[in-house]
This record gives structure tokens, sequence and C-alpha cells, in this order.
């Protein structure tokens, strides 16, 4: 094997060290919940004031119909959401966060600014703008393949 640096390798690593370190940082305040609940989670909250629905989930996290509804019916069963009709729809269930979510995902919200500033400690600006047009080049890569 050569000594090229392997983009694939960076990131797979970089993810591994976030979760173990997020999970660090926030001991407790969300254990029950998986790294995907905890997204929807704060996806909701940062969307409180607009009707979100299972379709919004799907394509926010782009995953399928059935992950989508299996995560959103744990997350109804943990009492972090509930699913409320909307009028002239029966079929069609607004996600709501319950109180308790709210609380949580503020206490959360403090940690995370304080995780940010670690992770962006010694990174400047000009930095930290390439490093988002690289991320966004990677994902729309991404997107291209079949």
């Amino acid at each position: 094997m050569n000594s090229k640096t392997h983009l694939g390798l960076e990131i797979k690593v970089l993810s591994n060290l976030l979760k173990r370190k997020v999970h660090c940082f926030l001991p407790q305040i969300n254990a029950q919940l998986t790294d995907s609940e905890r997204q929807v989670i704060g996806f909701l909250y940062h969307n409180k004031d607009k009707d979100i629905f299972q379709r919004d989930v799907e394509l926010k996290f782009v995953i399928r119909r059935s992950t989508a509804s299996r995560m959103l019916k744990g997350l109804e069963e943990k009492n972090f959401i509930t699913r409320e009709p909307v009028k002239g729809d029966a079929r069609l269930k607004k996600i709501c966060l319950t109180p308790m979510a709210q609380t949580m995902q503020a206490n959360v919200l403090n940690r995370l600014d304080d995780f940010e500033d670690l992770l962006s400690r010694g990174i400047s600006e000009e930095e930290m703008n390439v490093f988002f047009t690289v991320a966004e080049k990677i994902k729309k890569n991404l997107e291209e393949v079949q």
C-alpha cells in the first residue's frame, strides 16, 4: 500500500472521533437515543415554528420511508415526540417534540456550543470556509454515484 492519504479513510476517522467525543461531551443527557434519533430531535427543535412531517425527515436525512417510520415510532414510544393529525387530511401527521424533548435539546445545544468551540480551536475563518466548500463538493460527488 502506498503512503497516499485516502480521503474516505480520513472522513471515517473524523466520524469515529466525533462520535466518541460527542458522547463524552454529552454524558447521560440523551443516552437512551441513537445518533440518528438525536439528529432528528435537533432538526425538529430548530424547525419548531414549522409543520414537520415524516416526509420532511426522509428528505432531510436522505433515509427511506421505512427507516424514518421505524425511527419516529421509537421516538414516540420513548415520549420524545407526538404525531398529531392535521386538519383537512387525517392521514397526515405533524411531528411535534414533547416538553421533555424540548428541555433536553436546549441543554444539548448549550453543550454543543462548547463542543463546536473545541472543534474549531486554532482554525481560521478562511480555513473553515475552505473545509465547508470541500465538504459540499464531496457530498455532491457522492450524490452523483448511482
